[in-house]
C-alpha cells in the first residue's frame, strides 16, 4: 500500500513542520517582546496557524498508530472476541463521526474564503481546512485499519 505510505509520511512530517514552526514564531515573539519595543504583530496569527495544523496533522498521526482512542481499561476485564468487537465499533464510529463533521465543516472553510486574517492577510479557509483535514486524515486512517484488521492489535496495514 505505497500511497498510505505517502499519506502517513506526509501527515507524520506535517505534524513535526507544523509544531517547529510554531515553535520557531513564538519564539520569535517572546524574543522580540525583550529586544523590541513590541512583538511583530504578524508572530501572534502564525503561531494559531501552525497551531491549529499541528494538531490537525498530530491527532492524525495519533489515529495511524491506534493511540487516540483505546478500551484499556476494558481490555483487562474482557474476552479477547469482545475487545475486538468493541475495537471494530470504535474504529466504525471514528470513521462515521469524521465524515460527518467534514461534511458539516466544508461550509465553515467556504465562508472563510470570503474573510481575510488582519494581519497576514491570507484567507481564513486556510486556517478553517483543518477541521476538515483532521477529520478525513482520522477517517482514511481509521478506514485503512479497518480494512487490514478490523478489531485486531498490533498489525498496521
Amino acid at each position: 500500500m505505497r500511497g498510505y505510505r505517502v499519506i502517513r509520511q506526509f501527515v507524520e512530517l506535517a505534524a513535526v513542520t507544523s509544531l517547529v514552526g510554531m515553535v520557531i514564531v513564538v519564539s520569535i515573539q517572546v524574543l522580540a517582546r525583550f529586544a523590541l519595543p513590541s512583538a511583530p504583530a504578524w508572530t501572534e496569527e502564525l503561531s494559531r496557524v501552525f497551531f491549529v495544523y499541528s494538531v490537525a496533522f498530530g491527532i492524525g498521526a495519533a489515529v495511524d498508530r491506534d493511540e487516540l482512542v483505546r478500551l484499556s481499561l476494558l481490555e483487562n476485564y474482557l474476552s479477547q472476541s469482545l475487545v475486538g468487537h468493541l475495537k471494530l465499533i470504535m474504529r466504525l464510529v471514528v470513521i462515521a463521526v469524521s465524515l460527518v463533521i467534514a461534511r458539516y465543516a466544508l461550509p465553515f472553510v467556504q465562508i472563510g474564503h470570503v474573510e481575510l486574517s488582519p494581519v497576514l492577510g491570507i484567507r481564513m479557509s486556510w486556517a478553517f481546512a483543518s477541521s476538515v483535514v483532521v477529520m478525513l486524515i482520522a477517517g482514511y486512517f481509521t478506514l485503512v485499519r479497518v480494512m487490514a484488521d478490523p478489531g485486531e492489535e498490533g498489525r498496521k496495514p
